[in-house]
């Protein structure tokens, strides 16, 4: 499948390859998924200029296989960003060869949401490989140095939550911040702030929120209680993280620049 994965790429800097596999529980038969995807630049959530194709041997019905494809990549590839723009040309495509079978589900219907135990694990496999796969594009990004993740826990919804992420990503502040190394933190607390004052799908007491708020920076505390929590020991540690945290030696010619030595984040969270 090498040669498919490489001939998909235009500016990746490598192709992505992921594979997992499971077992039938009953049966002990072995199933398996491969994918590949290609995407580097103009990649933002609701998929983004890039391509998936994953094939399995597991003969999921059709309308599961949609619907549990649907889900994984709302929380994959519907979650990454690079530089903020979307573009038309996208597929996230899944096929079976329907080579090894399931066993009987007793009852289980062929459509709904009652998944067998061999479905679920199916399920999570493809869950697995999709998130892979999306941050093997964040981190193949064109002239990524840096990969940020942001957790955000405790917001009032899931829309909510990826609002505040979004806004924190897709930050030229923040990216610049964290590109030169520099915590320069209120960029990433005024991300924040600037989502949840100007969204209409968030309403209530916004002081209130921001003094629920709490903000860490590679496991470090920098906001809570409405106030930043910083001195200087704090912000020279930032600023060593953020250091360790680069893809390539800064000096290294982007034409060098091939599989990264390493998968290390800038660990983002928001606690609400």
């Amino acid at each position: 499948i090498l040669p498919a994965a490489k001939g998909i790429t235009t500016t990746d800097r490598y192709p992505k390859i992921r594979s997992i596999s499971g077992t039938i529980q009953s049966t002990g038969e072995k199933w398996s998924i491969v994918a590949i995807a290609k995407g580097a630049g103009m990649i933002e959530p609701n998929l983004a200029t890039m391509l998936c194709y994953i094939l399995t041997d597991l003969n999921i019905k059709r309308p599961k296989l949609q619907r549990m494809l649907k889900d994984a990549v709302s929380n994959s590839f519907n979650c990454i960003s690079v530089d903020g723009d979307q573009s038309t040309s996208d597929t996230v495509l899944a096929i079976s060869s329907q080579v090894i079978q399931l066993p009987n589900s007793n009852g289980i219907s062929e459509n709904g949401d009652d998944d067998s135990v061999d479905e679920k694990a199916f399920a999570s496999a493809l869950q697995e490989i999709c998130t892979q796969l999306a941050e093997d594009i964040v981190r193949n990004g064109e002239g990524t140095q840096h990969v940020i993740k942001v957790k955000v826990s405790g917001a009032p919804s899931k829309l909510i939550a990826r609002g505040v992420g979004k806004s924190i990503v897709n930050s030229n502040l923040v990216k610049c911040a964290i590109s030169g190394c520099d915590p320069n933190v209120g960029r990433i607390v005024g991300a924040v702030g600037s989502f949840l004052g100007n969204s209409q799908i968030v309403s209530g007491d916004m002081e209130a929120v921001a003094r629920s708020m709490v903000v860490e920076l590679g496991g470090i505390e920098i906001f809570s209680d409405g106030c930043f929590r910083l001195d200087p020991a704090k912000e020279s540690a930032l600023s060593d993280y953020m250091l360790d945290c680069q893809l390539y030696p800064a000096d290294l010619p982007e034409e060098s620049r091939n599989y990264p030595p390493h998968n290390r984040v800038v660990d983002i969270s928001v606690r609400f």
